[in-house]
């Protein structure tokens, strides 16, 4: 392709099309997302099939789409790339990709003699794998040609330098001595080299394998023949059936899985049948209890055998009037699930534990607590039950007493939000005048019935964040969580659409520069470390929601003294990580007021709400790290990609941050690219080191913006939980 099309710098993703059987069409249609700089040209698709073989070339139709047809599909491989141009000898390509028609695959039934017919999809997992592996074998056969070349080329070498140095004459006769020693060295044949074996086949030792739930196996493969790379990959479908670890095989819950073994580009199968182990014993460590009135017991099921897949044990009561669990379920934990009986009046009742199709029953008596050798009436007693998730309570009451007061504290989980609680006594709603919003309180002065509390909170998601409110967020891997500050919500909708929340990290990142010459952002070192090493690390759950993010974009100056040229015309630009603009912050650009060189605003966006609040805070946020950067003069600058610097100002702190002391840059940014001694920002005096270029000397806080899914959920520790549903 390279020799009939002389390909560019644009490289496709995939570069391999993978398209079905040869002489036949699987893939019908493919779709290409154009770099945006194409916009307008006519696209050709050019393909040269295995053997040179070059078909007339197809032109993308309006929606970027081409046809599967013969061109590709006649030969088993071949080369492809796209041509761009424009009518004024404009030109640009793709680098070539590849494109590979397989042979039609078979699609088995039943279980063949080596295990389960192997299903279509693996069919075609195994055939790119075997290529994949040829070609892997071929390098490093060709790498040991190489090698035996070199060692060869290395010989003829040595024994030229040999025969001259044995040919001189030497003053010292120790000479001689090093002369043997290199002619031993260089005389020892090169270590050989084994020749690469590819794998043939791998084997495993059965068909299927039944296990318990709970329990582990080793995981065993044979790879023919012994002298190929032994290394086994092992995975297994559907999820959560068998957890793979360490060459070992645990059953997690019933059901079937499929087992693959990979080496080599071989594939191996069997069927796990993960058994659930049925529960065939629940008994109660107490068949009866004999308990007075407001006391209260321990009760403990033991279900046999232990590692049964029953996880929860439900507890009933015949009378509540007269005792009551604390809990309605228990959670199975070793074989045992533990709750409370608490007494409430005189009387008998049975209380009923069940799971698993098994139950078993306590015998409950309770005996009158009046005061003795008098007519005092007998004390009654209520039962409190909390039914909560997402929050605790101060008290483990199970009963209380007719005609004292109650009081709990609620707690939130970290992180947690209140979502709804209900308040009943005698089941009668009495939230209104029990629960204290702001103190987080239960009180009820005066208990004349059974007290439930039903309380649910849950974890925000980024869309119920106030703008300037911080969550946490893991942004690498093993890092400790990040803040971060909720700078808008439904960001640029009208280009991103609504729903995506814009987040800053507060503290900034120090030690960065604009570049090391003048240049726009969508070119500054900034930008590239934002979408490069800055994400590097970022946890699998970032990534996976972590997507591009339109927003509008001026290039800024271009020319030289006054002259402004069209880089001023608002476009747009998309990056998975961003700086905001000067405007987004409400400053407008500090630029010239000549009659000449009108003053020039950079509508990069539309002013956050608060704007001026949220670029306080973040500088803030680096001034409590302000003595880790070298140069004080810029302890409360941040980028932006207009840019946008804040002036330090005499004598000026972290505590003592005004407004007025902002000064946005466009003037002051075209001036710094002459490197003066002294700049003038507005009437204030920035000194510089002498012989310093400003794009190593300004080194301003970055603060990595990006959006996510409103309906993001993140834990208390900066965890991405869930992208929830509603």
């Amino acid at each position: 392709m390279k020799d009939h099309f002389c390909g560019t710098s644009w490289r496709a993703e995939p570069e391999t099309l993978y398209l079905g059987g040869v002489g036949a069409v699987y893939v019908e249609k493919l779709e290409f997302v154009l770099p945006e700089t194409w916009a307008g040209m006519a696209v050709t698709l050019h393909i040269e099939q295995e053997g040179g073989t070059v078909p007339q070339p197809m032109l993308l139709d309006g929606n970027n789409n081409a046809p599967v047809d013969g061109r590709f599909t006649t030969a088993r491989q071949g080369l492809w790339m796209l041509m761009a141009t424009d009518g004024e000898g404009r030109r640009e390509m793709t680098m070539p990709g590849k494109y590979v028609c397989y042979q039609t695959l078979e699609n088995g039934e039943g279980t063949g003699a080596d295990g389960p017919a192997m299903p279509l999809r693996y069919q075609y997992l195994q055939l790119v794998l075997e290529q994949e592996a040829r070609a892997a074998l071929e390098a490093q056969r060709a790498a040991r040609y190489r090698q035996w070349v070199a060692d060869r080329c290395a010989a003829k070498e040595h024994a030229l330098l040999l025969e001259a140095l044995s040919g001189m004459r030497y003053s010292d006769a120790s000479a001689w001595d090093m002369i043997a020693q290199l002619k031993q060295r260089w005389n020892s044949p090169p270590p050989e080299q084994a020749e690469p074996v590819a794998v043939e086949s791998i084997r495993l030792d059965s068909k299927e394998l039944s296990i318990k739930v709970g329990e582990s196996c080793p995981l065993k493969a044979t790879v023919l023949p012994g002298s190929a790379p032994q290394t086994v990959e092992w995975m297994a479908e559907p999820e959560g059936i068998v957890q793979l670890r360490e060459n070992t095989l645990t059953a997690v819950k019933g059901g079937t899985a499929l087992l693959t073994a990979i080496a080599g580009g071989k594939l191996a199968q069997r069927r796990v049948q993960s058994v659930a182990v049925s529960l065939e014993k629940l008994a109660l460590d107490k068949p009866s209890v004999k308990l007075k009135q407001g006391e209260s017991v321990t009760l403990t099921a033991t279900l046999t055998p232990t590692q049964s897949t029953v996880t929860a044990v439900s507890w009933t009561t015949n009378n509540a009037a007269l005792a009551v669990m604390k809990d309605q379920t228990t959670a199975v934990e070793n074989g045992k699930a533990v709750n409370t009986l608490a007494a409430l009046k005189d009387g008998s009742c049975i209380i009923t534990a069940a799971a698993g199709g098994k139950s078993a029953v306590c015998s409950v008596t309770v005996e009158k607590n009046g005061q003795s050798g008098g007519d005092e009436p007998a004390i009654v007693m209520y039962a409190v039950s909390n039914r909560l998730n997402g929050l605790s309570t101060s008290r483990a009451d199970v009963v209380v007493q007719s005609g004292k007061a109650y009081t709990a504290a609620l707690t939130l989980n970290e992180g947690y939000w209140l979502i709804s609680i209900k308040v009943t006594m005698g089941g009668e709603d009495v939230t209104a005048t029990a629960w204290n919003e702001k103190k987080m309180t239960v009180s009820i002065s005066d208990v004349t019935g059974n007290i439930v509390i039903t309380a649910e909170a849950k974890l925000p998601m980024l869309k119920e964040l106030a703008v300037g409110a911080v969550t946490k967020l893991v942004e690498k891997d093993g890092a400790a969580a990040e803040e971060f500050m909720v700078i808008a919500q439904d960001y640029e909708k009208e280009l991103n659409g609504e729903g995506r929340t814009l987040l800053a990290r507060r503290h900034g990142i120090t030690g960065k520069k604009w570049n090391t010459t003048w240049c726009t952002y969508a070119d500054s070192l900034i930008d590239v470390y934002l979408n490069s090493e800055y994400l590097k690390d970022a946890p699998q759950a970032l990534k996976d929601i972590l997507t591009e993010t339109k927003f509008y974009y001026t290039p800024g100056y271009s020319g030289s003294g006054s002259s402004y040229t069209g880089s001023h015309t608002v476009t747009t630009l998309s990056r998975k990580v961003f700086l905001p603009s000067c405007y987004e912050f409400g400053f407008e650009s500090y630029g010239y007021t000549s009659a000449s060189s009108p003053k020039y605003y950079h509508l990069e966006g539309s002013t956050f709400a608060d704007a001026k609040k949220l670029a306080l805070a973040l500088l803030a946020a680096d001034a409590e790290t302000a003595g880790s950067v070298p140069n004080t003069y810029f302890h409360f600058c941040l980028w932006t990609r207009t840019p946008v610097l804040n002036d330090y100002g005499s004598g000026l702190t972290g505590s003592a941050l005004k407004e007025y002391l902002y000064k946005c840059a466009e003037a002051v940014w075209a001036q710094m690219l002459t490197a003066p001694d002294k700049l003038n920002w507005g009437g204030y005096k920035v000194n510089e080191p002498e012989n310093m270029s400003w794009p190593d000397l300004y080194r301003c806080w970055t603060h990595p913006c990006f959006t996510l899914p409103g309906n993001t959920v993140i834990d208390a520790k900066g965890n991405i939980v869930e992208v929830r549903e509603e």
